[in-house]
């Protein structure tokens, strides 16, 4: 488990960071932080793309890890 969590530091540290960050900054630019603010307060966008980066990372982690036991036949 740390392995993991390590590993999730340092390609952070690489500037992969969240994938989500580009659309987030595209909008913030569209229009601007104080619009946003009252949008934020109706529909927490920045929680909503914190858990789906989550998501997607735990589900391609778990594609990634089925394919790797299949690779080795641990499971069918």
């Amino acid at each position: 488990m740390d392995a993991l969590q390590e590993a999730g530091h340092e390609a952070l540290k690489l500037g992969w960071g969240c994938p989500l960050e580009a659309p987030i900054q595209g909008v913030q630019a569209m229009f601007g932080t104080e619009l946003l603010g009252y949008i934020n307060y109706f529909l927490p966008l920045s929680e909503m793309a914190a858990i789906l980066s989550v998501w997607v990372v735990s589900i391609g982690a778990y594609y990634i890890a089925s394919v790797a036991l299949r690779w080795v036949r641990a499971i069918s």
